[in-house]
């Protein structure tokens, strides 16, 4: 779907009849401002720090287990009471306009608050997390999404220039703890407007027992029933599956189903990456720009499995085919000011299908994480001014 998102989460982002906060230290909100990784707690004692489901403010749980129970279950190993205790919230976003719309409507925004939730484990005396993930969408009204805005602007306050640079775990918490001021802070603005009050959506992705094998899918909450979404770009399969069956060096995956004539494919296979025509390999290198592109696609319009892998399949295409994107039309030209560099852990590892959490320890993010999060900053910056 074309459409021009930016100037449109500008719009909105400002139409809000809230008083603006004063002007935090620093160059306005980046990146870490919007968008919040947590770190993984120093040892056992601290899990207790990060958020769960059962954490609840003024509107409740963030996940009670009515709604968690008809959810797929996200791990093949763990039950579901051991899934739903040791789910914890480790990222959490503000988003000025979530499509809440199908492609071919006019664009209806949702203002949202949306936490990535995995389960911890030890390893030793390391935290370490279990790749299955659920993702909560939280819708805000006008007075509550100015509330929480005004909430983001005094994080900034509280972080100044530390959090400025490249989308990685809090910069901020990283060094005060998941005790510290910064993150009590941003627990309680999450408490405040997340809970079953404000529960829209859940989004799940399921971790094979083998570890090569993922399965997307999502929710739309009606009531107290979670009705299943159809996915974009299939032919309304409520479920969408990715298969990595190469290696962390040479990458041989499949979506099941793939979209319909689209070339990403190629990009996914080492083998077919290496041998494929310069036509087909610049129709797959743009599909993964649209991907990656705020003003191309939303999640309304793009399918789930595609959207996790893009990043990393492209990434890999710019060093085996010595791609430059530089000239491509479906590239992203973002605001200036934002530091878009993907420096997470996990780098091009194709068993790596986070967008914005952890593989075990190894931070894991997408290009479209960073370069939505730059968009949704610029709105809010511009809503400030």
């Amino acid at each position: 779907m074309n459409r021009t998102a930016l100037p449109m989460l500008l719009a909105l982002a400002a139409c809000g009849g809230g008083t603006p906060p004063p002007d935090p230290p620093g160059a306005g909100l980046q990146v870490n401002d919007v968008s919040f990784l947590y770190p993984l707690p120093q040892g056992a004692s601290q899990t207790d720090a990060l958020l769960k489901f059962t954490s609840a403010g003024q509107r409740g749980p963030l996940l009670p287990r009515a709604f968690f129970d008809q959810v797929k279950k996200v791990d093949e190993v763990l039950d579901a009471d051991g899934i739903y205790d040791t789910m914890h919230i480790v990222s959490a976003r503000i988003d000025p306009c979530f499509p809440g719309n199908k492609p071919t409507e006019p664009l209806q925004c949702r203002r949202q608050l949306r936490l990535v939730a995995q389960m911890l484990e030890l390893d030793g005396a390391t935290v370490t997390t279990r790749d299955g993930t659920i993702h909560l969408f939280y819708d805000l009204s006008d007075a509550d999404f100015d509330a929480a805005t005004a909430a983001v602007f005094a994080l900034k306050g509280l972080a100044g220039t530390r959090t400025n640079g490249p989308l990685d775990v809090n910069p901020v918490m990283k060094s005060e703890g998941l005790t510290g001021a910064y993150a009590t802070a941003l627990n309680q603005l999450i408490l405040d407007f997340c809970g079953e009050q404000t529960l829209t959506r859940v989004a799940f992705m399921v971790s094979a027992q083998t570890a090569d094998k993922w399965t997307f899918g999502a929710f739309i909450r009606k009531a107290a029933v979670l009705e299943a979404d159809p996915i974009p770009r299939t032919t309304d399969k409520k479920e969408q599956n990715f298969e990595e069956h190469g290696s962390p060096t040479t990458r041989n995956g499949e979506l099941v189903p793939a979209a319909p004539n689209d070339d990403l494919s190629t990009l996914l296979s080492q083998t077919e990456l290496q041998l494929t025509d310069e036509f087909t390999l610049k129709s797959a290198v743009g599909s993964a720009l649209r991907i990656e592109n705020p003003e191309k696609e939303t999640p309304m319009s793009i399918d789930c499995a595609s959207c996790h892998v893009a990043s990393r399949a492209l990434s890999n295409a710019v060093t085996v085919r010595g791609v430059d994107t530089a000239s491509y039309a479906e590239k992203w030209v973002p605001p200036s000011g934002y530091d878009l560099r993907r420096t997470d852990q996990v780098g091009n590892n194709p068993f790596a299908q986070r967008a914005f959490g952890y593989l075990k320890t190894q931070t894991a993010l997408s290009q479209r994480t960073i370069n939505e999060s730059a968009a949704i900053a610029e709105a809010l910056n511009q809503a400030h001014r």
